[in-house]
């Protein structure tokens, strides 16, 4: 799953939602700015961001957790700035009030981790699969696909501030097509048979579609 993720997103064809998670997390920071991209992978979309942070003038100090040890890994070698460590999102090792701003993109959430590693008045920026993420895909493998919800994760602590929906389309070719399923948890449900038509399927065209959260520390929140 690592290695096909690394590969995929350094196609490129996530970049619009790496782009667009970025901007809204450096939206209103001052320098010195501290991020920490909970569940970080192998640190695609926290290079991403410091380059962005850079182009802006913005001195930026990012830090990642993971709990996969090989990611964590990857993404030291990619932004060797950085500060990175294996651990449990519910179980950061960060003191608290460090970060101005926690990034959490198709990964687990914490609201108690994230509340207390969040210095007072800082956001939470999470990356959701849309209604419609992968459609395409999901009807090649199943009988009867159904769209991913709509409505956003409670977090208890957190404020919602804005939901921005990011929706275009994939051109995907049979190597680009499989190495997507492959980072995607519909690999491990898939019965043996779908997954040999899709190896054989030459390509298609596939909707991406992300819900990108905005959410504030409550004051009370902080205080915990």
């Amino acid at each position: 799953m690592i290695a096909a993720r690394r590969q995929f997103l350094d196609s490129g064809r996530y970049l619009p939602l790496a782009r667009m998670t970025a901007e809204t997390a450096l939206e209103g920071l001052a320098s010195p700015a501290a991020i920490l991209d909970a569940g970080c992978g192998e640190g695609y979309y926290s290079q991403v961001l410091t380059g962005l942070a850079q182009e802006q003038g913005l001195e930026l100090q990012i830090a990642g957790a993971d709990i996969s040890k090989v990611a964590v890994d990857k993404a030291a070698r990619r932004l060797p700035q950085g500060q990175w460590a294996v651990a449990s999102l519910y179980n950061l090792p960060v003191l608290p009030g460090r970060f101005d701003v926690v990034l959490n993109l198709f990964a687990p959430h914490s609201p108690s981790q994230f509340a207390r590693v969040l210095a007072p008045g800082g956001r939470l920026v999470l990356a959701l699969p849309g209604p419609r993420h992968l459609w395409e895909l999901k009807e090649f493998l199943y009988e009867s696909p159904y769209p991913n919800p709509q409505e956003t994760p409670e977090l208890p602590g957190f404020t919602p501030l804005e939901c921005r929906r990011l929706t275009y389309a994939m051109e995907l070719g049979n190597q680009a097509l499989n190495l997507l399923f492959q980072m995607t948890p519909y690999y491990y449900k898939t019965p043996p048979e779908a997954k040999a038509r899709l190896a054989q399927c030459p390509g298609l065209t596939a909707t991406a579609d992300f819900l990108v959260v905005s959410c504030k520390l409550e004051p009370a929140a902080a205080l915990m």
